[in-house]
């Protein structure tokens, strides 16, 4: 059974919104003026710049508590 930290190969999967706030960097660069070329050269900072964002970003688990620690 796969729990979500790791993909079948066993290395480490990527964050929550990992796709989906990559897309958007990768959107935001083109509507910037950035050309895929550039995009894609420096695909791998991009990626490392959007796990690290997202890790100093930690989803909300409980979106709608008024108590931000609200464990379950």
């Amino acid at each position: 059974m796969n729990n979500g930290a790791e993909t079948d190969e066993g290395t480490a999967a990527e964050p929550d919104g990992f796709a989906a706030a990559l897309a958007a960097e990768i959107a935001t660069l083109r509507k910037a003026g950035f050309s895929k070329a550039y995009i894609c050269e420096r695909s791998f900072e991009i990626e490392a710049r959007v796990r690290d964002r997202l890790a100093l970003d930690p989803p909300d688990h409980h979106p709608r508590s008024p108590y931000p620690f609200d464990e379950d």
